[in-house]
C-alpha cells in the first residue's frame, strides 16, 4: 500500500471505512511537513540501567537510573550522584527562576544544582530540647548556614529563661535560633547557637518571630512554576510556595483542595488549569487565595500528560489567533489543547483515543514538525 499523503491516525472509526491517508496505527515512522512518512531515526544507549524520569536542565540531564538520581552530560557521562538511593518511583522536576531544580517523588524532595544537593526548604526541629521549669514559653528554629534561610519552629515547655537550654537537636549545615516569649505568646530572638546548649546572656531580646505557620513545602508531584510561586500537587491538594520564595510555604493557607487526586497543573496569564482523575478544571485569576475551580471538561486527565508547546506549529484550523503558548494533555485518552482563560479543545475526539492513567509525555521538534509523545508509565 502506498500512502501519498499521511492524514493522521484514526483508531476511532471502523478500519474498513478509513479515508485515504488515514492509518489505524503507525509504528517507527516520522511525519514530514507535507504529510510524507519517513522511517524513524535510530537511537543509541548513553547510559546503562533501568532509566526513567529524565529532565533536561541548564546544567545537564537529570535521570533516575536504577534507584539513584544522577546528573549526566549530553553524552551520558555521569557528572555526579544527585541523590543516592532515591527509590524507583517516578521523579518530578521544576526549574526555579534562579536556575536550581526542585525534584520530588512524592515522598522525598530536594533541590539540585550542578555541584550540590540540598533539602527543599529548612526542616523543622524534631524537638526543642529542655530547660529548667519556669514560666517563659520558647521555641527554636533551624537556620541554614549557606544562605541564612530559617525554617518552621519547634516549641518547648515553659522554662526559666535565666537557665540553660540543653539537648538542642544539632544538625549538620544548620545553626539554631532560640526565641523566648516573656510577655504572652509573641516570640523574640534570644540568640543563635551551633551547639546543643544555649544560655541567654540577659541582653535585650531581638526581633520578633513572624514566621508562624510558615515551613518547608510538602513533598508532592506535578511540579510547576507559575506566577512567582512553585505549585505542588499532593493527592487532592494543590500547594503553593510563597511568592518569590520557592522554599517556604504558608502551611495554614497556601493550598487549594480539589474534589479528586490532581494529575495536571498548567498556568497561564489568565489563571490555572488543574486536571484530576475525574475532571479538568480552570481556576480564573492570578491571586492564589482567591482562585475558584470551574469544571471545563469531564473525564480522567492522564497523570504526566501535560506538555507546554508553542502554538505556532499547530494546524491553522485549530491554532488560536494571538496566543503564543498552550499545552497538550490527555483527557479520557483524547488529545486536548488547553490555553488562555480556560479554553479547551478536543483535538482528536473523532480520530484518536488511547485511554491512559499515567504517561511520560514530552514534545519535540523534528524537521520543523512538532511531535507530542506520550508513553505509558
Amino acid at each position: 500500500m502506498k500512502i501519498e499523503a499521511f492524514r493522521g491516525i484514526n483508531n476511532v472509526a471502523d478500519q474498513r471505512k478509513l479515508k485515504p491517508g488515514e492509518l489505524a496505527a503507525a509504528t517507527n515512522v516520522d511525519i514530514g511537513t507535507r504529510g510524507e512518512l519517513m522511517t524513524r531515526r535510530g537511537r543509541s544507549v548513553i547510559a546503562a540501567g533501568s532509566a526513567h524520569s529524565v529532565f533536561e536542565c541548564p546544567f545537564g540531564v537529570l535521570a533516575l537510573i536504577d534507584n539513584d538520581l544522577l546528573l549526566l552530560d549530553s553524552a551520558g557521562t555521569t557528572l555526579r550522584v544527585v541523590y543516592d538511593t532515591l527509590g524507583y518511583t517516578r521523579v518530578w522536576y521544576v526549574l526555579f527562576p534562579d536556575g536550581r531544580v526542585g525534584f520530588s517523588n512524592g515522598l522525598i524532595s530536594g533541590i539540585a544544582t550542578a555541584t550540590a544537593t540540598t533539602a527543599w526548604g529548612v526542616p523543622m526541629p524534631e524537638d526543642a530540647g529542655a530547660g529548667a521549669a519556669g514560666e517563659t514559653l520558647y521555641q527554636i528554629t533551624y537556620v541554614r548556614s549557606t544562605d541564612g534561610l530559617e525554617g518552621a519552629p519547634a516549641y518547648g515547655l515553659p522554662v526559666d529563661m535565666t537557665q540553660a537550654l540543653t539537648g538542642l537537636p544539632v544538625m549538620s549545615g544548620y545553626t539554631i535560633n532560640v526565641y523566648f516569649a516573656p510577655h504572652g505568646d509573641d516570640m523574640f530572638l534570644a540568640g543563635n547557637t551551633a551547639t546543643d546548649t544555649f544560655l541567654h546572656d540577659g541582653a535585650q531580646l531581638g526581633a520578633q518571630h513572624i514566621g508562624r505557620g510558615i515551613g518547608a513545602p510538602p513533598a508532592g508531584t506535578v511540579l510547576i512554576h507559575w506566577n512567582s510561586r512553585i505549585l505542588i500537587a499532593d493527592g487532592n491538594t494543590v500547594w503553593a510556595t510563597r511568592p518569590f520564595e520557592p522554599e517556604l510555604c504558608t502551611l495554614i493557607s497556601d493550598f487549594i483542595q480539589m474534589p479528586a487526586p490532581v494529575t495536571l497543573l498548567y498556568g497561564t496569564g489568565d489563571g490555572l488549569f488543574v486536571g484530576t482523575t475525574e475532571e479538568l478544571y480552570f481556576l480564573a485569576g492570578l491571586v492564589f487565595k482567591d482562585l475558584k475551580a470551574q469544571s471545563i471538561a469531564s473525564g480522567r486527565v492522564a497523570l504526566g500528560s501535560g506538555v507546554e508547546i508553542p502554538l505556532s506549529y499547530l494546524n491553522e484550523k485549530v491554532r488560536p489567533s494571538g496566543v503564543l503558548q498552550g499545552a497538550l494533555c490527555l483527557v479520557d485518552g483524547v488529545v486536548h489543547l488547553i490555553h488562555s482563560g480556560g479554553v479547551v479543545v478536543a483535538l482528536t475526539a473523532e480520530t484518536y483515543r488511547q485511554p491512559a492513567t499515567e504517561v511520560y509525555a514530552t514534545a519535540r521538534l523534528r524537521d520543523n514538525v512538532m511531535h507530542y509523545l506520550a508513553a505509558p508509565a
